[in-house]
């Protein structure tokens, strides 16, 4: 009886005809039988589904702050025909390019793409920039041309988590225009950025930079308006009389109404020439008026000048005139003199007469 051996070895074959042969061998004493399965080739990589053929001869320079890769891309596509990752020195921004990408400047491929500082970035209103800001361009023929992914690139961007304020809300990868200022990109799926590095999707040429959202405030409810109070008004400041003698009393006199939906208390003060001479304290029901009355005597001549609660006037103090002379003593003493004249005058006509 011969002994039958079975041996099954896994060829990586690529037939044209999906059939397993069979080898048949004699030794003499046994019969081996080979069996053959075909693996079918691995599957297209990532980035279009397509398998991509290498060697083609076209290079793509991805220059990251002076920092190059050689990438090798499809001359008639520009579709990338491996991954690269190309970072700058410091490893502080990395630009990423998946096998399978397409790189287009419009109809051509650029033939070199640059990763650079801004030199004067571009302003951050309501928002903090914590890391620095970078453009992204493309040239062809040495030309700045506009540059687009499909699918869109990897950007990573280390930034200084001690520039992050302390109401910082969310930090992410964000792109620049003139137009629209900064705008929020997309981060890619499953991927977990480090402590300080922020990632995200990018699909055209524009700066990029990492920005920190502060919080939005809360809604704070506007107050309650206050209770209706009282009002006052003041008006009719009235100077009697406004020219007077040192020593002669003043009236000052102001009307008070409370013009308020509640009553209340007010406080007036009489000042005169700057200093408060008197204060008076009137309570007044809401829309009630009171004449408020003050007195003041001036002992010095000059020009006064009036305030109560804002209204101004003003009064003149003169010097009093001199008394006249008192003489009405000397009124008795002349008609003494004069009644003893006549007497004396009748006197000495008697005797003129009697003799």
């Amino acid at each position: 009886m011969k002994l039958i051996k079975v041996l099954t070895i896994t060829l990586s074959l690529v037939l044209i005809l999906g059939v397993c042969p069979v080898v048949q061998a004699d030794d003499g004493n046994a019969e081996v039988e080979l069996k053959v399965e075909v693996v079918p080739p691995p599957s297209p990589p990532r980035g279009g589904g397509e398998s991509f053929t290498r060697g083609t001869g076209c290079n793509l320079t991805i220059d990251v702050v002076d920092e190059t890769t050689l990438a090798d891309y499809n001359c008639e596509d520009g579709i990338i025909l491996d991954t690269y990752y190309t970072s700058d020195a410091g490893n502080n921004v990395t630009l990423g390019l998946d096998i399978g990408t397409r790189v287009a400047c419009g109809d051509n491929v650029p033939e070199r793409l640059e990763v650079r500082l801004a030199d004067q970035p571009p302003p951050a209103l309501g928002v903090t920039l914590v890391s620095p800001v970078y453009n992204l361009t493309a040239y062809f023929n040495g030309v700045p041309e506009p540059v687009t992914f499909e699918p869109p690139a990897g950007l990573a961007i280390n930034f200084d988590m001690g520039k992050v304020p302390e109401n910082t809300a969310s930090v992410y990868v964000a792109y620049y225009d003139e137009e629209h200022g900064w705008t929020r990109l997309d981060a890619p799926g499953g991927l977990i950025a480090e402590a300080g590095m922020a990632v995200a999707l990018v699909g055209h040429f524009t700066p990029f930079a990492v920005l920190a959202v502060p919080r939005a405030p809360l809604l704070v409810s506007p107050p309650l308006p206050p209770p209706p109070l009282a009002r006052f008004e003041l008006r009719d400041l009235d100077i009697n009389p406004n020219n007077v003698f040192s020593g002669e009393t003043v009236s000052i006199s102001v009307r008070a109404t409370n013009i308020g939906d509640l009553g209340g208390q007010y406080s007036l003060s009489l000042k005169i020439d700057g200093l408060i001479e008197n204060s008076k304290v009137i309570v007044l029901a809401a829309g009630q008026g009171q004449e408020i009355i003050f007195i003041f005597t001036p002992e010095k001549p000059g020009s006064y000048r009036v305030e109560i609660g804002g209204l101004e006037g003003s009064f003149l103090v003169k010097v009093p005139p001199a008394e006249p002379v008192g003489y009405w003593w000397l009124i008795p003493l002349i008609i003494g003199l004069l009644l003893a004249l006549w007497a004396f005058l009748i006197l000495r006509k008697k005797r003129e007469q009697a003799a």
